[in-house]
């Protein structure tokens, strides 16, 4: 009987390969130990001094090397332009961003089957767990970083924390089987209570969306790639032994730990080492941290830790014994580790597989990961401006210093020169040289330069075309006399940082928060349970809630950020209203309550918020002519007032 065609398939395919855990977690250790050493290099070599710079100058720290080559009796100001319009420009987006109330709507795409009870609950989800997140918080830190070095960053995952916690339960007052009250009570559940027991029970301390914002320093992206999307990157955190040997014991839900058992056997001989590596490898580039060596016991022994997201072959994640049929193929996996061991090993549970982090960028660069931040922006004009202010300042403590030129050999003693009240200066005799005039002479260098304060000047209006932050945006008044300072000019200039601000939010509403809103919407989805849903909105609505994927979500519906598409800057607002009035209220002939609704309108309010009935508009003005009347009337009680104007207040053709 020969073959079928079955059997020669089965035949022909690989037998499933079971590969040695040792090696494989060998092999993976080395990998992601050689990718952090190629990310941290390209950091370093192309990076790092740029951002310690760009720190310094946000904090208006003057540059140390340039320190050290000038004289004890030089100044080293800083002039803080850049914290100045760093700081400004941070809170301007901060407050654009989370001011509004809801900070973000979900609303229906028209005819693709949305409903807008649905797009109320999915935004009331997402809102909860922004809430829960503390998302405000890490998103200031967010918009810190991306001021100061161009590019800030978040990781944003879903975490389900359940500890052996001490609870009260109270204690019932036992059935009398005799008595028909007792036995009602315990059928009601009405028992009185005769006391509290203390037991330990596991608890869910918290679950739901984890939002962190995760420094610069921190993260260690592919050196060949633009983009986090498709290419591995890393993120570090500090993590002490005691918490990678709580991680590999089973949980007090009894589910098993994350972390590999040996793992904590590799770490517990490090960890009674008299200094542990991270006291020997703290990376001096990594905000000029101070290495103090802290003698710990050893479950609190600190270490840096990564945690890994790419896509890694088979071989190395699936690593529980089971048999592999294609060992070479690519998984979305998670790797955390340390330099010496590999802490865990898991597939990235992510949605979509891409790793749970995100960039928010200021101004982004063609062809560069990282984006340009103020510092940078504004690093000629910074340094030019110290220099400048520096300069003069040396030149005023010059001038009011006091120089002499002298004969040498004729000075007795060159300390006479220490100069003070009653204070003498001798002199020797010299041949032919009778007069003192001629063997002493005060030197006078002149005063300070006022081409150095127009020059300043100058710098500081560079700057503010630069980031298009003003003196009126900051809140101060310059010593700078110019049309910039008349109403139109102030408008002006309020418009074009308002532009400028909305030129970088909408970047940030177009890519981060979009990003963000939508990884909230995956974690939900995919996390969620009935009871969540009903805790967070409440069990009547949890009824009509019909759960979506985020793709059916993003067809259906259009997450709407409520910052710079809803609201303009306060200021052009209040520009804007000024030049209607002015134009208008001229113009007897407009009619000033259409105008007032296309005003409205365009700012995306409601006129009916803003204008009231014409009856009720009617019995207002009636009111205010009564009260007009009776003040009159006081004034004047025989009807007139002093002017000669009568009781209605009006002159005779001004109605």
């Amino acid at each position: 009987m020969e073959p079928s065609t079955t059997d020669i398939a089965a035949a022909s395919a690989p037998e499933p390969t079971v590969l040695d855990r040792d090696t494989m977690i060998s092999e993976l250790h080395e990998w992601c130990r050689g990718f952090i050493s190629r990310s941290a290099e390209w950091r370093r070599s192309s990076f790092e001094d740029d951002w310690r710079r760009w720190q310094r100058n946000s904090d208006s720290i003057y540059d140390p090397a340039l320190s050290k080559k000038k004289e004890d009796w030089q100044s080293k100001a800083f002039w803080p332009i850049t914290a100045s319009h760093r700081e400004n420009t941070q809170g301007q987006l901060f407050k654009t961003e989370v001011g509004p109330r809801p900070p973000m709507e979900v609303k229906v795409r028209p005819g693709l089957g949305g409903e807008q009870d649905q797009a109320g609950i999915i935004r009331d989800l997402i809102l909860r767990e922004r809430e829960k997140s503390r998302y405000e918080i890490h998103r200031n830190g967010i918009i810190e970083d991306k001021t100061t070095y161009g590019s800030g960053f978040a990781e944003i995952f879903f975490e389900t924390l359940i500890e052996d916690r001490q609870i009260v339960e109270p204690i019932f007052q036992p059935v009398a089987p005799d008595d028909p009250a007792s036995i009602q009570a315990s059928m009601s559940g009405q028992l009185p209570i005769i006391g509290y027991s203390k037991i330990v029970k596991p608890q869910v301390i918290y679950r739901g969306v984890r939002l962190h914002h995760v420094s610069i320093w921190d993260v260690f992206p592919d050196p060949q790639s633009l983009r986090i999307q498709g290419s591995p990157i890393a993120i570090r955190y500090p993590i002490t032994y005691g918490e990678i040997v709580a991680g590999s014991k089973p949980q007090a839900d009894g589910s098993p730990g994350y972390a590999l058992p040996e793992a904590a056997a590799k770490m517990r001989d490090v960890a009674s080492e008299e200094v542990t590596p991270i006291d020997k490898s703290v990376v001096e580039s990594d905000r000029n941290i101070v290495n103090v060596r802290i003698m710990r016991p050893n479950y609190a022994k600190i270490f840096q830790c990564y945690k890994l997201f790419a896509r890694l072959p088979k071989k190395w994640v699936l690593i529980d014994g089971q048999e592999i049929d294609d060992p070479e193929e690519l998984i979305p996996a998670e790797i955390r580790f340390t330099d010496q061991a590999v802490i865990s090993v898991q597939l990235n549970e992510n949605y979509d597989g891409e790793p749970p982090i995100y960039k928010d960028d200021y101004l982004p660069v063609a062809l560069r990961f990282y984006a340009r931040g103020i510092p940078e922006m504004l690093k000629d004009v910074q340094s030019v401006t110290n220099e400048t202010i520096n300069q003069r300042l040396d030149n005023g403590a010059l001038t009011l210093k006091n120089f002499f030129a002298v004969i040498e050999k004729a000075v007795v003693d060159p300390k006479d020169f220490n100069i003070g009240n009653g204070s003498a200066i001798r002199f020797k005799a010299q041949d032919g040289i009778s007069d003192v005039d001629q063997l002493f002479k005060k030197v006078d260098l002149g005063g300070m330069d006022r081409a150095a304060f127009i020059e300043s000047q100058e710098w500081e209006r560079a700057a503010q075309e630069r980031t298009s932050i003003n003196r009126q945006t900051l809140g101060t008044q310059g010593q700078v006399r110019d049309s910039n300072q008349t109403l139109g000019g102030q408008q002006l200039l309020l418009q074009a940082t308002g532009e400028k601000l909305a030129f970088i939010g909408m970047l940030s509403e177009f890519d981060f928060q979009y990003d963000i809103t939508r990884a909230y919407w995956k974690l939900i989805y995919q996390n969620y349970q009935p009871e969540d849903v009903a805790m967070a909105i409440g069990p009547e609505r949890a009824a009509t809630f019909i759960p979506m994927s985020p793709e059916q979500v993003e067809n259906a519906y259009q997450y709407y950020p409520m910052g710079i598409f809803t609201q303009e800057n306060k200021a052009q607002r209040q520009a804007r209203l000024a030049q209607w009035d002015q134009q208008f209220g001229m113009m007897p002939w407009a009619d000033r309550l259409q105008v007032a609704r296309a005003e409205l309108q365009s700012m995306d309010e409601e006129p009916e918020k803003f204008i009231i009935p014409e009856a009720d508009a009617v019995q207002i003005i009636g009111k205010a002519q009564e009260m007009a009347q009776g003040m009159v009337q006081q004034l004047a009680p025989d009807g007139k007032n002093p002017e000669g104007m009568p009781a209605g207040g009006m002159r005779e053709g001004q109605g």
